[in-house]
């Protein structure tokens, strides 16, 4: 790495955690503010940063931490709760917001591969802005729905896109690779549920060192097998994510690993906050190239992707309650954040964008996030929503 790299990094980093903290005294995720920082420090305004390789492999290591970290966290049990009425709004949204971009970019771009993985990428919702704002009201009934969908969205995201972009990139590995990986993630799942027995009667501090270093290291390996055998790193580190939930959280009746286990995914989530993703969204600011952005495209997207949630996920919520609040469900589905631009990003990296799409839909989410907040903060103040 070189001197130039470093300062890049640096520069990046410091200038992106400045900006979170300005943006958040008036309540701006801060995804948005470390991509404004990238705008201003980089190559469009200022110039005081650039891309450069090492900062490329830093985005890539936060997409897969990123992956394992929606895998680990995901609340699971919390479908089960809201199950039908929440998974049909969430492939609802999904479903009339992929037909509406999808209509836009094709028609525009004729590419059919790109239009099919922007489109799905821009049918998700941001779960953990929507987490947070759920955390201002008290409306029982939106926060299970919203909750609920906001996963399910994240789970199609994630598999729909891994999926069809090996499909795209004509990643064919063979019987072999998957019987290789199968029997990794078999071996990791015996020996973590056997550790997981065993750590019950050990010291917590022993507990907490034990489960994170398996952890760490069944995400190494099963990621080195991935990219050694060709398979989509991605997905893999989405399901390892899940099936370590599910082992070590979820399977603990008594909560003894439970406390553990969320120690690592506080600790998951601090590390990808504070360096991870600011560095990813820097990068995903130095990327695009504003002259290249497709103004029609940009607005016509923006109103597909706006439509598609409101619609899609506040009728049949309010077909199934006749609550008139119904529409807040589709209102907070519009917010978009970390995941949608980490599946961008990978996108770009692989060729499966072009420059002009990739800079276009990169602003979508920024711009419909920020829509979503201000039509909620402004219906709040005038106490239309509790």
């Amino acid at each position: 790495m070189d001197s130039y790299a470093i300062y890049t990094i640096f520069l990046g980093l410091a200038s992106a955690k400045v900006f979170e903290f300005v943006f958040s005294r008036v309540k701006i995720p801060s995804l948005i503010a470390w991509f404004v920082a990238g705008i201003i420090m980089g190559p469009h305004l200022l110039s005081l940063i650039n891309r450069c390789p090492e900062l490329e492999l830093f985005s890539r290591i936060a997409t897969i931490f990123l992956m394992f970290y929606i895998g680990f966290s995901t609340n699971y049990s919390a479908i089960l709760r809201k199950v039908s009425l929440s998974i049909i709004v969430g492939i609802a949204g999904v479903t009339i917001t992929f037909l509406l971009c999808f209509a836009v970019l094709y028609s525009i771009t004729t590419n059919l591969y790109s239009s099919i993985l922007v489109s799905i990428i821009l049918s998700n919702t941001a779960s953990e802005i929507v987490s947070s704002m759920m955390l201002t009201i008290n409306n029982f009934f939106i926060y299970d729905i919203v909750m609920t969908a906001s996963i399910v969205d994240d789970i199609i995201a994630v598999i729909a896109v891994a999926m069809m972009s090996s499909i795209f990139l004509n990643i064919t590995a063979n019987y072999f690779s998957y019987i290789l990986l199968s029997i990794t993630m078999i071996a990791s799942s015996i020996i973590v549920g056997l550790f997981s027995q065993y750590i019950k009667k050990t010291h917590r501090l022993l507990q907490r060192e034990i489960i994170h270093t398996l952890t760490l290291t069944i995400l190494g390996l099963s990621i080195t097998v991935t990219i050694w055998t060709g398979i989509n790193e991605l997905l893999i580190a989405y399901i390892i994510g899940l099936m370590l939930n599910i082992v070590l959280i979820r399977g603990d009746a008594l909560l003894r690993t439970d406390t553990v286990a969320m120690d690592l995914t506080e600790f998951l989530n601090k590390l990808l906050h504070l360096l991870f993703l600011p560095l990813l969204f820097i990068y995903i600011a130095l990327s695009i190239e504003i002259e290249m952005i497709n103004i029609n495209m940009f607005l016509m997207l923006l109103i597909a992707s706006t439509l598609g949630k409101l619609i899609g996920c506040s009728l049949p919520a309010f077909l199934k309650t006749r609550r008139r609040d119904s529409i807040f469900i589709g209102l907070i589905m519009m917010l978009r954040g970390t995941l949608e631009n980490t599946l961008l990003n990978m996108l770009y990296l692989h060729n499966l964008v072009d420059k002009m799409m990739y800079s276009t839909s990169t602003i979508v989410p920024f711009i419909s996030t920020l829509l979503s907040l201000a039509l909620f903060y402004g219906l709040r103040a005038s106490k239309a929503l509790k």
